[in-house]
């Protein structure tokens, strides 16, 4: 019987190789993680100029849409909506939100807007309004000007900067805060592909889910992300 014995040993060794060649295989294939799947926006079909950046954006976890079948790249976007996704393009943890609390923007079970909220007004990228108690009017529609003054915010100093004056940018009707603002999304490239016109656009228009779309991939790009 010590044969038999004999034959058992050397097969379970070499189940035991077998077994731990299949784990290594399993590891290394797990390297690649399958790629995740792209919600299907009956609004944004292929040929949709703005396919492309809608898919990013919702792979990247930055927007989604506002139903499963539409992402609404026309649709207006909210000061609250607009503060996730600014904390999301920029990878920003939601525990660096600050203290501050706004009259209009309640805590809720399992939504996070609060925090969102508290992230930009924290770093200074949105605030709200100086009433006692203050309001950050979460529900009021962000304007084109505002958004461009939001994403240079959050780019901050590793943004490049300016140099020298652009007459496209002084005839704009905006503040001069707008206009420094633009100074620098016009050096970073943060104003492309996102079909916006100096020269006919109105900063103080609602801007489109589709145009934060792109800025935000724009301002991940010129961070080198």
């Amino acid at each position: 019987m010590r044969w038999f014995w004999r034959v058992l040993v050397v097969l379970g060794f070499a189940g035991g190789v077998v077994l731990v060649y299949a784990l290594v295989i399993r590891g290394l294939l797990g390297i690649v993680a399958p790629e995740p799947e792209v919600p299907v926006f009956t609004d944004v079909p292929p040929e949709h100029p703005y396919h492309e950046t809608v898919e990013k954006v919702v792979l990247l976890g930055i927007m989604s849409g506002m139903t499963e079948s539409a992402f609404g790249p026309e649709e207006a976007v909210t000061r609250g909506e607009m503060a996730e996704v600014i904390v999301k393009t920029m990878k920003w943890s939601l525990t660096e939100a600050g203290q501050a609390e706004f009259a209009d923007v309640e805590r809720e079970p399992g939504a996070d807007r609060a925090d969102y909220v508290g992230v930009v007004n924290a770093k200074g990228i949105m605030t709200g309004t100086t009433d006692s108690p203050p309001r950050f009017l979460p529900d009021e529609e962000v304007t084109l000007g505002q958004l461009v003054v939001i994403a240079v915010r959050a780019g901050g100093e590793e943004l490049s900067s300016p140099s020298g004056s652009d007459p496209g940018v002084e005839a704009v009707r905006a503040t001069r805060v707008v206009k420094d603002a633009l100074y620098v999304a016009l050096a970073n490239g943060l104003l492309d592909q996102t079909g916006i016109d100096l020269a006919a656009a109105d900063m103080g228009a609602p801007v489109l889910r589709e145009q934060v779309a792109q800025m935000m991939l724009n301002l991940r790009g010129a961070l080198g992300w």
